[in-house]
């Protein structure tokens, strides 16, 4: 598969797919959860209770379910990117600084990945010093497989997402004694927004995917087999305690091979993932003609990053301040689109420069006073958000009303 991956990479055909089916679609959003949030539900379960992290579940998956689905809508016809959609609503500057914000987050969310992989690794097999040497590896290991572009992406996600699920279940069977049992239903805030957070950056990118889909109906139907996925993976993680799973049952040797092959599988989806979500930030930034070998340069940069940035607490706040751009920007695309559609005498000039100035003042906004904390991310994105929001309506009541008032007294 990775020959034929490699073959298909020098072809231009590899980064122009529009065959793919709602379950190709699926596959890849869905296998490239990544392992923080397959165990997302565990975690919530823990600070929260059962039923407050099974609703934050539902409910924050519905909310990412409506907000894919308007991005899809806003790119669904001319097949653009993220950034190629980002430039119709904000301007060639505003894409420009999106792109720069997606190539941040990239690389956060690529550290993040690997850290987290080489932590349940070393859990299972104790790694001592050679850690940093090992996820330096998996990250070139990633970068180079890449070069495969959508095609091998696709291919592996299809292959990967029901062994990711098999092994879900495996480990179901085998906790037998591990299911928490304790459900009132509840509903928490902070749960339904911690969960919008940890996908709310791939629901704005999803144009990047879903412009490779084969139709309309497999775009939409792909979407709402992603949420459901999505759901099902997170609800299996909060019956049952995967790390204290892992530790106890890791001295079967069968055991240990599941863990450890489930733990790669799911890190090399997620950041090749990743790879193709920068891929359209960095043909942004530096304008160039497509190919396989960008892709292995954007991989590579991911794990320079993470052999070199360390600290935890510098990675955590570029990655919230990235998600809080990001977070504003989808709310501002959402407003243009409707603005757009609504006001036909807004001129399009000054309405990309309102949509940039909103869309940094909330992002600003959300990172100065939300940068530290446990849940610091997600209550920085929804500070962005309701900042993006509130500029936003301000100066469309204010530029209506200078209209109307013009349009009297002429």
């Amino acid at each position: 598969m990775l020959v034929e991956g490699f073959r298909l990479a020098r072809n231009i055909s590899a980064f122009t797919d529009h065959s793919q089916n709602y379950w190709q679609l699926a596959s890849i959003q869905a296998a490239s959860i990544g392992l923080p949030v397959l165990v997302s539900g565990g975690r919530l379960a823990e600070h929260l209770s059962m039923g407050a992290a099974i609703s934050s579940i539902i409910i924050g998956n519905l909310l990412l379910w409506a907000i894919g689905l308007v991005m899809i809508s806003l790119a669904i016809t001319d097949r653009s990117n993220a950034i190629e959609m980002v430039k119709k609503y904000l301007g060639k500057t505003g894409a420009l600084l999106s792109s720069i914000f997606l190539v941040i987050a990239f690389l956060s969310w690529y550290v993040l990945q690997i850290k987290s992989s080489i932590v349940a690794i070393n859990q299972l097999v104790p790694l001592e010093e050679d850690a940093l040497r090992w996820g330096a590896v998996l990250g070139l290991f990633v970068a180079l497989l890449s070069i495969g572009g959508i095609y091998f992406i696709k291919k592996l996600s299809v292959i990967s997402l029901p062994f990711l699920f098999l092994t879900m279940i495996y480990l179901c069977w085998r906790s037998v004694g591990y299911f928490r049992i304790d459900f009132s239903w509840e509903f928490s805030f902070t749960g339904t927004i911690a969960v919008l957070s940890l996908n709310f950056g791939g629901m704005v990118n999803l144009p990047t995917f879903f412009r490779h889909s084969r139709s309309r109906i497999d775009s939409y139907f792909g979407l709402s087999l992603t949420i459901f996925l999505y759901i099902l993976f997170q609800l299996i993680s909060v019956m049952v305690d995967f790390p204290q799973l892992s530790h106890i049952h890791s001295e079967s040797l069968f055991h240990l091979f599941v863990w450890l092959l489930f733990i790669l599988v799911a890190l090399c989806v997620v950041n090749l993932v990743n790879i193709y979500f920068a891929s359209a930030g960095w043909e942004m930034i530096f304008p160039h003609r497509k190919s396989s070998r960008e892709y292995v340069v954007v991989g590579l940069l991911g794990t320079t990053a993470y052999t070199f940035l360390q600290l935890s607490q510098p990675m955590q706040y570029l990655e919230n301040m990235a998600s809080n751009f990001i977070a504003s920007l989808g709310l501002v695309l959402v407003l243009a689109f409707v603005m757009r559609l609504v006001l036909k005498n807004r001129p399009n000039g000054a309405g990309q420069y309102v949509n940039i100035g909103c869309w940094i003042f909330g992002g600003i906004l959300g990172t100065a006073v939300y940068s530290h904390g446990e849940f610091a991310g997600a209550h920085g994105m929804i500070l962005s958000m309701t900042a993006s929001l509130i500029a936003y309506l301000c100066v469309i009541f204010v530029e209506e009303t200078v209209w109307a008032v013009r349009k009297l007294s002429g």
